[in-house]
C-alpha cells in the first residue's frame, strides 16, 4: 500500500466526517540488505502517534526482515548471522525514532535520545542477598500492608 491508499481517510478526518477510527501500521518486508537501505532512509520520516483520535499511523508492524521472520522459531531454521545483523538494523533504527524512553540492554546499541542516561542516576545499593530472602520479603509484606495497604482510601 502507499500513502494515496490512506488519503480518503485523511481527508475525511480533516473533515470531521470519517465515523470510525483508523489505525494503521507500517509494513515493510525487505529481503535484501539493499531493500533495508529503502527502509532505513525511510524510517527517519514516520510519524507515529501524530494524528488525531480518528486517523493515526500506530507504528510499525511485526515484520522487519524478511529472510529472518518466519525462520527464528523453526527446528529447521537457517537463520544467518547476517540477516540478523540486517533485523538488528531496522530495529535500532526504529527505536530510536520512535522516542523510546528504555535504555537498550544490548551495550553496542546507541541509546535513544529521549532515554534517561545511566551515568546520571542514582542508583542505591541493592542487598540481593538479604531483600531477596524469603523471610525478610515476607516481613517486609506484612510490614506495607499493615502500614500502608490498611489505611483507608
Amino acid at each position: 500500500m502507499s500513502a494515496a491508499h490512506y488519503e480518503p481517510y485523511e481527508l475525511l478526518a480533516e473533515r470531521g466526517d470519517l465515523t470510525v477510527r483508523v489505525f494503521w501500521t507500517t509494513i515493510r518486508q525487505p529481503a535484501t540488505p539493499e531493500q533495508v537501505e529503502k527502509v532505513l532512509a525511510e524510517i527517519p520520516g514516520l510519524k507515529t502517534f501524530q494524528g488525531n483520535d480518528h486517523f493515526q499511523h500506530i507504528g510499525w508492524g511485526e515484520s522487519v526482515y524478511s529472510p529472518v521472520t518466519t525462520q527464528l522459531l523453526r527446528k529447521t531454521s537457517n537463520t544467518k548471522p547476517e540477516d540478523i545483523g540486517q533485523m538488528r538494523r531496522i530495529a535500532q533504527a526504529l527505536a530510536a525514532r520512535a522516542k523510546s524512553f528504555q535504555v537498550p540492554s544490548n551495550r553496542s546499541a546507541p541509546p535513544p535520545q529521549h532515554a534517561p542516561r545511566l551515568a546520571d542516576m542514582k542508583l542505591i545499593d541493592y542487598d540481593f542477598a538479604r531483600y531477596g530472602a524469603s523471610a525478610e520479603r515476607q516481613r517486609l509484606i506484612q510490614r506495607w500492608e499493615r502500614e500502608v495497604g490498611s489505611q483507608p482510601r
